[in-house]
């Protein structure tokens, strides 16, 4: 029914009509006020062009499962005293993985992604003495994707997502060589990408019994595409693989792709010089204690105009004993900006080439000990970091997805460690605490909303995140005159992760509308069996999820435990509103294996 159209007038109807070469009384559908609606004729018709268009070879292949995978490495090398001259050249062509459903077709019938790279590179290292040494290092490298990287997806008329219309239907022909056929069919999108760098670094090393030294300074020119070029066809009725293969050499996206989005008339290379310098000593003030101080400076130039300029301290100091160990460290980062980011025009995208880099401010404190035997090792970790320039998606007034720099995180957390070893047990515990903020919130005030009872800082909690998480495992090793076992014992425990109104996930109502994802404890075993006269032959027998536990987490698409609803309707039930909205959505959870086992034999040739 989606195929049929409504016009405010009949003589808008009419229009439409003499436009598109179509006569009213048209088999394939009823004219009905001022509604095209299809008749069952067209439906049968289109039930019929889709079926024959799913069922016909695909890029010279029927279709059935492929999810092939092709590597190809080559790499060289050659020292001349104290200079290395190598070349490195690898390519994967392989199947698109998850996109692989009813409309992807599989890898043999061409979806496939293939990256290549290629680099070339020069090493100089000179020792001028026992403390003082010198290292230049330059390469040149190429990056892009392989011509046979391709998505090839269905598009029939009974899917509302791919547009086609009443009109697409009535002047279909399975015929494709007339001079505008209908968008119909399995199409190849064919994907080209390139980027080629040039760097240099220089380094210079001190080195004695007080103070180790290392300064150096790097430059990277790169110039790159901003979004993949794409080039669409519906031409995939070759009659067979080889033929399909020649065909690519016409390179397609390469020679004749455009951008995505609706922005094909912009330039889609940029130019980025960057350059960068640091320092980093470490000085023994003491024989048992370390003080570690590094800086460095990193500036960035993209067309002339753009770009960032950072700088990012580093400051440490170690105590150790004979048996304990005391560290503290400070440190500024930052993540820089990809050009998919800033300038992708993509999937509905608004590019944003004013986008800053990802700040963060970060500061741990650690103690760490083991016992005289060394056996018994263990950790504590406390620390607290601050993110800005946080990058996250913004719908604008024209409806367009755009990143911006926009939220603030502010997190405290914890860490520690246990481990014990002896020749027939081994024993590890370790668990985090984590509480990341969203908002301009000080870390002091957040450590005294942890640490007292008082007022709650009003901040967004950010989603999909659990405060406790907690994992232990036990192996047991049994050894016998003509054997040699393993006997494992994991369990994993995470807290309850809020999610929904208050949280950063405002859209992600949660398991049956709770508000959270809800905490599981899973246990999972592992028992190893083998011959010691047949050392390279052994078994396996695990089973899983001992306890037959029900839990959930993200999806492959949809790690952060986002997803982007409609505007749930007033009086509009939960699940009319989920279901509504979840249309070709990424779930953010899906429920996980329950008890299952696995018996596998272990080979090694």
């Amino acid at each position: 029914d989606h195929l049929g159209q409504s016009f405010e007038s009949r003589m808008a109807l009419n229009n439409y009509l003499n436009l598109n070469n179509l006569d009213a009384t048209n088999p394939f559908f009823n004219v009905v006020g001022n509604t095209i609606e299809i008749s069952d004729y067209g439906k049968e018709k289109a039930r019929e062009y889709d079926e024959l268009a799913y069922l016909e070879p695909v890029n010279g292949k029927y279709l059935r499962y492929s999810n092939n995978s092709e590597n190809f490495f080559l790499s060289s090398k050659l020292a001349i005293k104290d200079v290395i001259i190598g070349f490195r050249t690898w390519k994967r062509a392989e199947g698109l993985n998850h996109m692989q459903d009813l409309d992807i077709a599989p890898s043999r019938n061409g979806s496939v992604w293939a990256p290549t790279n290629t680099s070339m590179y020069l090493k100089y290292n000179h020792t001028f003495n026992d403390n003082l040494s010198f290292s230049v290092q330059s390469s040149i490298k190429n990056h892009s994707l392989g011509r046979e990287t391709n998505r090839v997806n269905f598009r029939p008329f009974g899917n509302p997502l791919t547009g086609l219309s009443i009109r697409d239907l009535s002047l279909f022909s399975m015929q494709q060589d007339q001079e505008d056929p209908i968008p119909h069919g399995w199409r190849n999108q064919f994907y080209y990408y390139q980027t080629l760098q040039g760097r240099n670094e220089a380094r210079l090393f001190y080195n004695s019994k007080k103070l180790n030294i290392t300064f150096g300074a790097d430059r990277r020119i790169t110039t790159s595409q901003g979004d993949y070029l794409f080039y669409r066809n519906f031409n995939t009725d070759f009659s067979s693989q080889n033929n399909y293969q020649e065909d690519l050499i016409k390179s397609y996206a390469e020679e004749d792709g455009q951008p995505g989005g609706s922005f094909f008339g912009k330039n889609n290379i940029y130019k980025l010089h960057e350059i960068g310098s640091f320092l980093q000593g470490n000085l023994v003030l003491r024989e048992n204690i370390h003080l570690n101080i590094g800086a460095r400076y990193d500036r960035q130039v993209i067309r002339s105009i753009e770009g960032y300029e950072v700088f990012q301290p580093r400051l440490g100091l170690v105590f150790t004993s004979e048996r304990l160990t005391l560290k503290t460290n400070y440190s500024k980062g930052f993540q820089n900006v990809s050009l998919y980011n800033k300038f992708s025009t993509g999937g509905n995208r608004l590019p944003n080439p004013l986008l800053l880099p990802e700040e963060i401010q970060y500061l741990d404190a650690s103690i760490l000990g083991a016992s005289e035997d060394q056996k018994f090792k263990w950790n504590i970790t406390g620390f607290a970091y601050e993110v800005k320039n946080a990058i996250d998606t913004r719908i604008t007034e024209t409806g367009l997805n755009q990143k911006v720099n926009e939220d603030t995180y502010v997190t405290l957390g914890g860490m520690m460690n246990i481990k014990y070893r002896t020749k027939f047990l081994r024993l590890d515990l370790n668990g985090t605490f984590l509480d990341p903020m969203v908002g301009d919130l000080t870390i002091e005030e957040l450590l005294d909303q942890e640490l007292t009872s008082g007022n709650v800082v009003q901040e967004i909690r950010a989603g999909d995140i659990s405060k406790f998480r907690f994992n232990m495992g036990v192996t047991t090793f049994l050894e016998g005159k003509s054997f040699q076992s393993s006997i494992n014992l994991r369990a994993n425990y995470v807290g309850e992760k809020p999610v929904g109104p208050g949280t950063s996930q405002n859209l992600n109502l949660g398991l049956n509308q709770t508000n959270s994802i809800p905490e599981y404890f899973v246990l999972n075993s592992n028992f190893i069996f083998g011959f010691k006269e047949i050392p390279s032959l052994k078994f396996s027998f695990s089973l899983n999820n001992i306890l037959n536990r029900l839990y959930y987490h993200p999806g492959v698409r949809s790690a952060a435990g986002n997803f982007d609803l409609g505007l749930r309707e007033e009086g509009e039930g939960y699940t009319k509103w989920i279901s509504r909205s979840l249309a070709g959505q990424f779930p953010p959870y899906f429920s996980q294996r329950r008890r299952h086992f696995n018996f596998k034999i272990l080979m090694d040739l």
